[in-house]
């Protein structure tokens, strides 16, 4: 409205003249359009026909409606306006054609008067800016031919003015659309013509130029383009002169009158446009000649007459273009006054294009007129270079000089006028383009013949029926000068290829070799001999005789290589057409010598036996005496063939004759290995059958020396040497163990190999015969083993025989030393041990050599005596870095009674194998005698509690350092008591040595605590306390001591401790925080890293504390590694595998690796631990399931590839994939800690198939269990039944460091735990203490034999031992009743701390019987590595210990553990004070009931109230008693920022975490807040979830888990619909979707 008013304000008022411009055209269309006159409109049109206003099409549309009045009076004041075009005009025409042209009527259309107003004054201004549209839309309208042609002079009067585009924007959118309208009788407006001229001015005007000649015939039938030659292009012209029905190539005058219509235009391209045009024409409708011949020759003379005034302006190029394109179909016509027309002034480079242009043209030419071409050509060279060196300068070769210069032209020359031409040309590389008879005339030539090419190419040229005449010419000519060896060679060869010598009769083939080609024979080629001995083929033997003798004759003329060929070729001729047709009857190697002549320094044993059929080569061979054998195999270079000698000399029958000639020829040559070996494998058979003791000294001592070093793999395998008589086998064995230097491409242990193939066939032991002299030797070891024994098994000297077979040759001397060998392996030394004792029980183990007695078995020591265990104890240890067994020594020592001082001294460190009662009996005054050697003891704890009583009986005191470090290993039997009787100085400075306190880390925690807490109570600062407790025991330190408020630790004696992971999560976030060398922090400190911890701390040195625990290996749990996932994947690079904690990388968010990184990824976490993960974890099926989509896994079978990628991944795949993946697996299960199940069943079923390497059940052996590693720990009773009982106890030796618990199992599985039906009385064996040492034991005991077979004595004597040992319920059983019947059911307190897991099968009764009253007792019977207690039990046991009158201060609290402590009463649990709750430790209460825990936490909080000020620190305090804490206590500290790990908050009260909102569950776990999403199968989290809005759930980043629908918007309809019984979902009705869709309707109209 505003716009409107201005607008016709200024109408109205303004200076229209001076503003009229400054308004859009939508201004002026919104205005009141009264003032707006024909006059103001035109002024308005220029403004913006200049492009001085802003206007849009439409805008200009309306404006020029409203003002429609006055617009037809503005166009016509407008018209003599500026024609120039613009976008402005155009957009103004196509306006003014829909508004004014498109209102045109039918009568309009062909009113003459109206169409000229229209378009040759008011649209003139415009019309040369007319658009396609505007075009289009004129070609559709009906206009009279008039009116169209009024139009074309419209448009043709803007011609000039209009830009090319416009032009043929003019004629292609207007003017040949709408005559192609009018075209339905074939002649569009052509009523009002006079002729073809006219009609082109008239429809078409200038714009005729862009029409094609084909458009115009068609428009216009009558058309005729000779009548408007000079309006068309040359172009048009040329389609013209090629329209069949002008007719112009048929009729000279026609063609006169177009060249004629082309040269009088002003133009200079008019002649070059045709042409090229005419060239493009002729050249697509492949039209190759002008048949008229007048025409052709009018054309090329014009043409010429026409061009030669500007031929000296002619480039090169220009020259190619007429020459070789335009005019080619004009060049047949060439003449002398063509030719003559050209100027001599022209380039070579022009020359050659104009001759290659005639070139092209040569088979149209006559040879008057090929011969005027070479004159001309001739003239020009000439006048070029009269010296000869004609337009040479851009040629390559003499070739190219004549293919550029004379073309094929250069026919109608003489070999003389190319030479003239140019002086360089030969010829001699162009005999392909010379005539006949200039090649004769070079043949002629002397010198010419340089080369072999320049032969061949003469040859090419030579018939074979003139090669003899050529020949018998040639070759006298050559009298008195030589030819070149090439060039020899080449006539050589143009001799056999022409001279048709096959045909020959054997008079010529003697005449051409020995006249004709004789003095060329010295340049004979390898190539051509052959050919030559082809022609020999099927003549007589005199003429193949004389033909080599003539070559013979000239031998020492021809090269090695000739010489051999034609050997080779004498040999092809001996065998074919017929062998040996020329033999008579002598010796083959003589008659050989005398065939080959000169040649015969060729001969090998190869060809030689060539030439000889299969079937009589032995007769031709023993036709050859010894003598002439050895002397033509002395040369080395003759044995061609190694393999054929072998044959040759195994059918020779003068073998050891022709081994003593050859021997002696060959002294001084250097004879290969491989003619060696040959030789050798000939004679071979011969020894190896050989009976003679005297003949086997000559061939092994003398004849076969020079080949002993030849012996090679294949003759130590053959079957010779399998089926060789003993005793050249025996010696065999001596040569080859005693050098190495006869071995070449095999080891020794390829000897063994034979060895036991040999030994293991036949009757065993072989090659032993007792009443044989020869066989009855005993070393049988030394001499058919000899030192190849190193490559044995026990399993291969079991195939030699058996025990009572091999044993009579074990202590034979030679035997024993051979066993003197620590290559040998170990089984075979503990077989031929064994063999030992079997053969001589009494023999001596002392005399052993040392392999044998590092394997010896237990009853080769029956007869040591104690007072030789020192000294064969000390033996073993240095020989075999082993100690005596345990049952060895126990068994020796079991007759010792009342052991004296030298008795000690004897056993030394073995005196730990006494029993209890042997102990017992020793006088306190031999203890006090040989205390050295008793305090260096390894004691069981057992003896060391007696030994200990002992001495402090007998009056020993701990009253200073030097007697608490003197106990040495006795330490461990130090009861706590005394301990705590001992100083503070003296538990400070005791200390200090390191042997000390290693002897007291072997002893019972309770004591190391007490004697921690001593040292404490000297001083309590922590930087002392830090340096007087030693490094391995700072793990004792109760925790409140390790708060370091301000700092006040020394840090470099924090990094030399051992820490538990409790403690250093105390100080680490105050450690870390002091430097940033963290790769220098030792493993027990890093593991205190925590989300809490590092909340201060910058994110890049977080990163960098994570890298230090890769390298230093941290142990790290579940809570800390998902932590440090978290701030690596958000402060460091997802895509490093290599720099962190392996374990960690399972916590990795797998969407944030990139998908070319994925196989990566899971090769790196393949070393990964899969235990770390919760139970209640969903990361392990999401890894599983990852891991296919990247190696493209679709089912449970796994390749080998995809195995060592995942790793230890498979440690977490269900028994489906083990039975249906590569084998492979198996070795990759073995690295896991443990398996379920189910994995077990399917491990046993894929090694049961058989079909593993480890082969089928029924051949396992003791090396199956080592090959299996740890696996069979976790395996079946019904896979160890497949084994032998030794193997199984071989396997249990070995067993020493494996976990209690798996050992367990295994002695479940060995069937320990059936019990044997029941026996009158002990079968097996008393249980003795040697007994009970055994490494097996009790696996020879099933439950019957076990308790006939142990004594009550025995228990008691052995409790510790028994207990260590006996791990299986049912046999712990009757060791504790054995037990509490030796002490009438009342077993002594001290006997209680040895009980171990035996105590564990106690009932409470039992347990109520016994007298605890120590805290030494109380430790010793809660130990968690002796198994769980039930609660009842342990309830029993501390209330005992209550009962005592003690309390449960911080170490009893310790000892009993938090899972022991939830079995005591409520009431109980209250007497414990806060400070003794928090010195004890981490407890795990999460056994305990809420109450419970609610109890504990409350005292632990009283107790660290003060700690409260500092948030981190009271946090990892009370953090274990938090499932205790009240909901207002989990909040606040939820609001101290935290980070709390997921498995505390899981810890939380129930009841508690259900009412924690999204919000403190999201502050509480913080940088934590993401495990919780993968712990959703947690059945306390998963209720919370479900009590959770969906829409909170998301934002807490959980997904796939459905929580409380979201609440609908209000006015929302729903409806119920059931789901199941009693469940109904509330579904949105088809309301709720119409609002929506409505709602966003509305905003994207508001938007």
């Amino acid at each position: 409205m505003k716009c409107s008013t201005v607008i016709n304000s200024f109408l109205a008022t303004g200076d229209f003249s001076k503003w009229h411009c400054s308004y859009t055209i939508t201004s002026y269309a919104c205005s009141s359009v009264v003032n707006i006159t024909e006059s103001r409109l035109a002024d308005l049109l220029k403004c913006i026909a200049n492009n001085r206003m802003n206007f849009t099409k439409e805008a200009l549309k309306l404006f020029f409606t409203r003002v429609s009045g006055v617009l037809n009076g503005a166009l016509s004041a407008y018209t003599n306006e500026t024609t120039a075009p613009s976008p402005s005009k155009a957009l103004i025409l196509d306006v003014l054609g829909e508004l004014r042209v498109n209102s045109f009527s039918t009568e309009n259309l062909t009113n003459m008067d109206l169409i000229k107003q229209w378009f040759l004054t008011r649209f003139k201004p415009f019309l040369a800016s007319a658009s396609v549209d505007f075009l289009s839309c004129l070609s559709t309208k009906n206009f009279s031919c008039e009116t169209y042609q009024a139009i074309v002079t419209g448009l043709n009067n803007l011609f000039s003015v209009m830009d090319n585009r416009g032009q043929k924007w003019g004629y292609s959118f207007f003017m040949k659309p709408f005559l192609s309208r009018y075209n339905a009788s074939g002649s569009s407006c052509t009523s009002n013509i006079t002729n073809s001229r006219d009609w082109l001015q008239k429809n078409y005007g200038q714009f005729v130029v862009f029409a094609e000649y084909r458009d115009l015939v068609h428009l216009n039938s009558n058309f005729s383009g000779l009548e408007a030659l000079d309006l068309l292009t040359p172009v048009q012209i040329a389609e013209l002169t090629l329209d069949p029905k002008v007719g112009a190539l048929n009729k000279v005058g026609i063609m006169n009158k177009v060249i004629d219509g082309l040269q009088n235009r002003s133009q200079d391209r008019q002649l070059h446009d045709f042409f090229t045009h005419f060239a493009h024409i002729t050249m697509q409708n492949n039209m190759i000649v002008i048949n008229n011949t007048d025409v052709r020759n009018a054309m090329l003379n014009r043409t010429f007459t026409a061009l030669s005034p500007a031929f000296p302006t002619f480039s090169s190029a220009m020259w190619k273009d007429w020459f070789q394109t335009k005019l080619v179909l004009l060049l047949p016509s060439i003449n002398p006054g063509t030719l003559k027309a050209l100027t001599k002034n022209i380039t070579c480079d022009s020359y050659q294009e104009i001759i290659k242009g005639l070139d092209g043209v040569f088979r149209s030419l006559s040879p008057e007129q090929s011969q005027t071409v070479f004159n001309f050509s001739k003239d020009y060279l000439m006048q070029q270079s009269p010296a000869g060196f004609s337009c040479v300068n851009n040629t390559t070769s003499n070739k190219d000089w004549l293919v550029k210069n004379l073309g094929k032209f250069s026919a109608s020359a003489s070999y003389m006028d190319l030479t003239l031409l140019n002086k360089n040309f030969t010829g001699m590389e162009d005999w392909d383009i010379l005539t006949f008879l200039q090649f004769t005339q070079l043949a002629a030539t002397p010198g010419r013949l340089n080369t072999s090419e320049d032969v061949r190419k003469l040859m090419t040229f030579l018939n074979s029926s003139d090669s003899a005449q050529f020949f018998d010419l040639f070759i006298p000519a050559l009298q008195g000068r030589d030819l070149p060896n090439a060039v020899k060679t080449a006539l050589l060869q143009g001799a056999l290829d022409k001279g048709n010598l096959s045909a020959a009769d054997d008079a010529a083939i003697l005449r051409w070799l020995g006249t004709r080609l004789k003095p060329l024979l010295p340049a004979l080629t390898p190539n051509q001999v052959p050919l030559l001995f082809s022609i020999l083929k099927n003549k007589n033997c005199s003429t193949n005789h004389q033909a080599v003798a003539i070559l013979s004759s000239i031998s020492g003329k021809i090269n090695t290589t000739v010489q051999r060929e034609v050997f080779n070729n004498i040999v092809t001729s001996l065998k074919d057409p017929a062998p040996l047709r020329c033999y008579t009857k002598k010796s083959f190697l003589v008659y050989m010598n005398d065939t080959f002549l000169n040649f015969r320094s060729f001969l090998t044993l190869t060809s030689i036996l060539s030439v000889a059929p299969e079937t009589r080569a032995a007769e031709l061979v023993n036709t050859v005496t010894p003598s002439e054998l050895s002397e033509f195999l002395s040369v080395p270079e003759r044995i061609d063939n190694p393999t054929l000698l072998t044959e040759v000399l195994k059918n020779y029958t003068q073998l050891p004759l022709f081994v003593e000639g050859f021997n002696g020829r060959i002294s001084q040559v250097n004879m290969s290995k491989a003619i060696k070996s040959s030789i050798l494998r000939a004679v071979w058979p011969t020894v190896l059958s050989t009976d003679s003791e005297s003949e086997l000294n000559k061939w092994f001592t003398k004849r076969l020396i020079p080949y002993l070093e030849a012996f090679d793999k294949n003759l130590i395998t053959s079957s010779d040497t399998l089926a060789a008589k003993c005793l050249p086998f025996r010696k065999m064995v001596q040569v080859l163990g005693n050098s190495s230097s006869y071995y070449t491409d095999f080891d020794r242990k390829d000897v063994y190999g034979t060895l036991k193939s040999y030994l293991s066939t036949g009757e065993k032991p072989k090659c032993y015969n007792a009443a044989d002299p020869v066989l009855n030797s005993t070393a049988w070891f030394a001499n058919y083993l000899g030192p190849f024994i190193n490559f044995s098994s026990q399993n291969d000297i079991n195939l030699f025989g058996l025990t009572e077979q091999l044993k009579i040759f074990a202590d034979n001397p030679d035997n024993l030393k051979l066993m003197n060998n620590e290559l040998i392996p170990q089984d075979v030394h503990a077989l031929y041990s064994s063999l030992v004792f079997d053969q001589n029980p009494a023999f001596s183990i002392t005399e052993l050599p040392d392999p044998l007695l590092c394997v010896a078995p237990d009853t080769g020591y029956s007869s040591v005596k104690p007072a030789e265990l020192q000294a064969l104890s000390e033996r073993l240890l240095k020989v075999c870095n082993k100690t005596l067994d345990s049952a060895i020594i126990s068994n020796v020592a079991g007759n010792i009674q009342n052991a004296s001082a030298d008795v000690i001294k004897a056993l030394g460190s073995q005196s730990g194998q006494l029993s209890q009662g042997q102990l017992d009996q020793i006088q306190p005054g031999v203890l006090n005698q040989t205390l050295n050697i008793l305090n260096t003891v390894s004691w069981n704890q057992e003896q060391a509690i007696l030994l200990v009583t002992k001495l402090f009986a007998n009056g020993y005191k701990l009253d200073s350092v030097n007697s608490l470090t003197s106990l040495g290993t006795l330490v461990q039997g130090l009861p706590s008591t005394t301990i705590e009787s001992v100083s503070p100085d003296v538990a400070v400075n005791a200390a200090k040595d390191p042997a000390f306190v290693q002897n007291i880390i072997r002893g019972p925690e309770v004591v190391q605590q007490i004697f921690v807490n001593k040292i404490i109570t000297g001083n309590n600062d922590p930087n002392v306390m830090l340096q007087n407790i030693p490094d391995d025991m700072a793990g004792l330190i109760p925790l409140p001591l390790l708060t370091f408020s301000g700092n006040t630790f020394n840090l470099e004696q924090m990094e030399k401790k051992t820490w538990k992971k409790e403690q250093a999560s105390l100080f680490f976030d105050k450690l870390a925080s002091s430097t940033t060398n963290y790769t220098n922090l030792s493993p027990s400190v890093l593991q205190g890293f925590s989300c809490s911890a590092v909340q201060n701390i910058p994110n890049n040195n977080i990163v960098n504390i994570i890298k230090a625990c890769r390298v230093k290996k941290v142990p790290l749990v579940e809570d800390q590694l998902s932590c440090m996932a978290y701030h690596v994947t958000a402060n460091a690079s997802a895509q490093d595998f290599t720099s962190y904690p392996v374990d960690m990388l399972l916590y990795y968010p797998y969407s944030q690796i990139q998908s070319a990184n994925f196989k990566s990824y899971f090769k790196e976490i393949g070393g990964a631990n899969f235990n770390v993960f919760s139970e209640a974890s969903n990361r392990p099926t999401a890894l599983i399931n990852s891991a296919k989509n990247c190696l493209g896994i679709t089912g449970t079978s796994l390749s080998s590839e995809h195995l060592n990628v995942l790793n230890n991944m498979v440690c977490i795949l269900n028994g489906s994939y083990i039975e249906n993946s590569d084998s492979l697996i198996l070795e990759k299960l073995k690295k896991c800690e443990q398996l379920t199940g189910q994995q077990i069943a399917s491990v046993e079923k894929v090694l049961f198939s058989g079909t593993t390497k480890y082969g089928n059940p029924s051949t396992w052996t003791q090396q199956t269990l080592k090959d299996l590693e740890e696996l069979p720990l976790f395996l079946t009773s019904e896979f160890w039944s497949k084994f032998k009982k030794d193997d199984r106890k071989s396997f249990l030796k070995d067993q020493n460091n494996v976990k209690k618990s798996l050992k367990k199992e295994l002695f479940r599985q060995l069937d320990l735990k059936k019990r044997a039906r029941r026996a009158a009385g002990c079968t097996v064996g008393e249980i003795t203490t040697a007994k009970i040492n055994e490494a097996t034991f009790p696996v020879d005991y099933d439950e019957t034999q076990f308790g006939l077979c142990l004594a009550n004595n025995t228990a008691k004597d052995n409790l510790a031992l028994l207990t260590e040992k006996v791990l299986v319920e049912n046999y712990q059983a009757i060791l504790l009743q054995k037990l509490k019947e030796a002490y009438n059911n009342n077993i002594p307190e001290d006997q209680l701390k040895l009980l171990g897991g035996t105590s564990r099968v106690a009932s409470v009764s039992d347990i109520n019987s016994w007298t605890i009253t120590t805290l030494d007792t109380l430790s010793a019977l809660m130990k968690s590595e002796d198994g769980r207690w039930d609660a009842d039990k342990s309830a029993a046991i501390i209330t005992k210990y209550l009962g005592a009158g003690k309390t449960l201060d911080a170490v009893a609290l310790k000892a009993i553990g938090g899972e022991s402590l939830c079995s005591l009463s409520l009431s109980q649990l209250k007497t414990i004070t806060g400070p003794n709750l928090l010195d004890a430790g981490a407890l795990d209460i999460s056994s305990c009931t809420p109450e419970k825990k609610k109890e504990l936490y409350n005292t632990a909080s009283a107790a660290l109230f003060n700690q409260r000020s500092d948030a981190l620190t009271y946090y990892n305090l009370i953090k274990p008693y938090l499932g205790g804490a009240p909901l207002e206590e989990v909040q606040r500290i939820a609001h101290q920022n935290i980070n709390m790990d997921i498995t505390t908050f899981k810890n939380l009260d129930k009841d508690v975490i259900m009412k924690l909102s999204p919000d403190t569950v999201r502050t509480l776990l913080g940088s934590n807040l993401r495990d919780l999403e993968s712990q959703v199968n947690d059945p306390v989290i998963k209720e919370w979830m479900s009590r959770q809005v969906q829409s909170t759930l998301n934002s807490l980043g959980v997904t796939g888990v459905i929580g409380i629908p979201d609440p609908l918007p209000s006015g929302v309809l729903t409806i119920p619909k059931p789901v199941s019984a009693g469940v109904n979902v509330i579904t949105p009705h088809v309301l709720q979707t119409l609002f929506i869709g409505v709602l966003i309707a509305a905003l994207q109209k508001i938007l």
